[in-house]
């Protein structure tokens, strides 16, 4: 979760709008990043970058409860798609499965 990052996808004049003090380096999320694939510790967290800093979370609550459960738990389908077999989570939502026909899921 970074601070504004000066990057091309960012309109100049929000850059602009902001004290350059406020601004998050790419660096530091590169470096977060690495940190995160470096660090077995860091299993299941997050970590937040702002500027210079980077301060390391774990899962925050689900703040829509059930919904937004739903929203983030993995559709079997799509991922045996994805990889060849499914999850194998105990949560996964069960589904038909699908095969991509150009471009479109369509059922098997």
């Amino acid at each position: 979760m970074p601070g504004i990052v000066d990057t091309a996808i960012v309109p100049r004049q929000m850059i602009a709008a902001v004290d350059p003090s406020d601004i998050t380096p790419v660096s530091t999320i590169v470096s977060a990043y690495i940190r995160l694939l470096d660090d077995e510790t860091l299993t299941g967290q997050g970590i937040e970058c702002s500027v210079d800093k980077q301060l390391p979370f774990t899962d925050p609550p689900l703040m829509n409860g059930k919904h937004t459960k739903r929203a983030a738990t993995v559709w079997d389908p799509l991922f045996k798609i994805m990889h060849g077999e499914n999850s194998g989570l105990a949560d996964a939502v069960a589904g038909e499965d699908f095969v991509m026909q150009e471009g479109r899921l369509e059922r098997a």
